[in-house]
């Protein structure tokens, strides 16, 4: 048995999955079944045969069991990511996936010296982290099935799958919460009402008064403009042009709208002492 086709294998088939099954616990259950039979038939093959030097073993746990490993344990984190995230609550949903990124965050700075091993592609200590002749010295933390035969795992080929899992799973839940933010900030927009009645020029104005104060966090005031043209459904046009205008005026009229907005609030705020 080629250890190598069959791993490749596994992932073309599971890109097969997910291209064609449309239902998510589905594709998820699926994918978990896949990378468990294609573990079991490695395992087989490896109390069948072994390895023939020790260059052989090390391949085989560092670069190769640990491609359908590492998606067993990412397609684990995902089925209870799906089970558990709360159904309708998009605020209680995205405290559920902050959870699941601190959790990771943990983990990756727990492991901050294996993890500083694998980013730099060290190889000095394969031979300790990834044949089975250091077992003995090693524990079940965190094992799955498969590790529980002693015959099938090293001290740290789990943990490496682990980070590989965790990294793809950590993309995935980003993508998730900016996928829950954008759904929330364009609800509100289809649930406004509001509507500027005033001039173009008027909101332009306010638009750049906004974001010179620096009270608006944004990139630029093409991010700020486009914001409000969503929030008021209005078409700005080129509000760049606009702003030459603003300059050109006179002196004494460069800020009207802005300064009619602040004697409309000093007469409101003395209609209400009254």
């Amino acid at each position: 048995m080629n250890f190598k086709k069959l791993s490749q294998k596994c992932l073309v088939d599971l890109d097969i999955i997910e291209r064609t099954v449309t239902k998510n616990l589905m594709r998820i259950h699926l994918s978990i079944q896949l990378c468990n039979t294609t573990l079991d038939k490695m395992r087989k093959q490896v109390h069948l045969k072994g390895f023939k030097t020790r260059e052989e073993e090390i391949d085989f746990f560092k670069n190769i069991k640990s491609l359908p490993l590492s998606k067993l344990i990412y397609f684990k984190e995902l089925s209870n990511l799906e089970y558990y995230l709360p159904k309708e609550d998009e605020s209680e949903q995205k405290k559920c996936i902050k959870h699941h990124l601190k959790r990771i965050n943990y983990f990756f700075s727990s492991n901050i010296d294996f993890g500083q091993y694998i980013e730099m592609e060290a190889t000095f200590l394969d031979e300790h982290y990834f044949t089975r002749k250091f077992n003995e010295y090693s524990s079940f933390h965190n094992c799955t099935i498969f590790e529980i035969d002693s015959n099938f795992y090293t001290p740290k080929d789990t943990l490496f799958a682990q980070f590989k899992a965790y990294r793809e799973f950590v993309i995935y839940l980003r993508k998730k919460l900016t996928t829950l933010s954008n759904r929330s900030e364009k609800t509100l927009i289809e649930q406004s009402n509001l509507k500027w009645t005033g001039n173009k020029i008027d909101l332009i104005e306010l638009i750049y008064a906004l974001h010179a104060s620096g009270s608006i966090k944004a990139k630029g005031i093409k991010e700020v403009a486009k914001a409000y043209e969503e929030l008021f459904e209005i078409d700005l046009g080129n509000y760049y042009r606009k702003f030459i205008e603003l300059r050109n005026r006179k002196l004494i009229e460069r800020t009207r709208f802005i300064d009619t907005l602040r004697d409309k609030l000093i007469q409101r705020i003395e209609e209400a002492d009254q």
